[in-house]
């Protein structure tokens, strides 16, 4: 069956980004069709909304593999990140998986950011680090807070260059491959404005998940 872990993350140094990114153009909002071997499987879609003093991120991934009128698999996360005159400030996640119950938080403090997840103990996690949520591409320059569990995650990351990544409805983009390796093995496309377009992994059952910007 389907690891948890393949879902968000679900790095090290490569990418000269800033620690924010602006919010995405006109819509404010980036959704993706999530599939298992092709075969479609739920949603995964990002909403963006100014505050007062910065914007906020909501998350929301729903997932399901049935057999006829048998569901095999389910999983579901909601995550909202703070952000504050450009810097990450705070998440709260919470995630059911196949039933079982995991979180994330994370509150910025005189001393860092201070994380507490249903997978680690209490930590301040290092100067820069950013939630794993995969719309900003500055996370790919340093340790991730992964906003299932709260773990710190340090993945290596490779820059592939540039290439052409289909869309949802079969349209192709220009977008830039970075490849990251670690626990979990993941590739992510970001689109010229630094967006993310695309994601794809292998499942801990052998099958091929894949993320396409719908």
């Amino acid at each position: 069956m389907l690891s948890r872990r393949h879902f968000l993350a679900v790095g090290t140094a490569c990418c000269a980004t800033p620690a924010f990114a602006a919010l995405p153009p006109q819509a404010g909002a980036l959704n993706f069709q999530v599939s298992r071997n092709d075969s479609p499987i739920g949603t995964h879609a990002l909403r963006f909304a100014n505050t007062s003093d910065g914007f906020t991120v909501s998350v929301a991934v729903n997932l399901a593999v049935s057999f006829g009128p048998i569901r095999l698999f389910h999983y579901k996360l909601d995550a909202v990140e703070h952000w504050v005159d450009g810097r990450f400030e705070s998440l709260d996640a919470k995630t059911d998986h196949d039933g079982d119950a995991h979180f994330a938080t994370v509150r910025r403090a005189a001393n860092g950011l201070v994380v507490e997840g249903s997978k680690t103990q209490r930590y301040t996690a290092p100067e820069g680090a950013l939630p794993a949520s995969h719309w900003n591409r500055a996370e790919l320059a340093g340790p991730m807070i992964n906003p299932e569990n709260g773990m710190l995650l340090t993945p290596r990351i490779s820059d592939k260059g540039m290439e052409k990544v289909a869309l949802a409805d079969g349209a192709t983009v220009s977008a830039r491959h970075y490849d990251w390796r670690g626990k979990d093995d993941l590739d992510l496309w970001y689109d010229e404005r630094n967006m993310w377009i695309a994601l794809t992994a292998a499942a801990g059952d052998g099958s091929q998940l894949s993320y396409k910007r719908l």
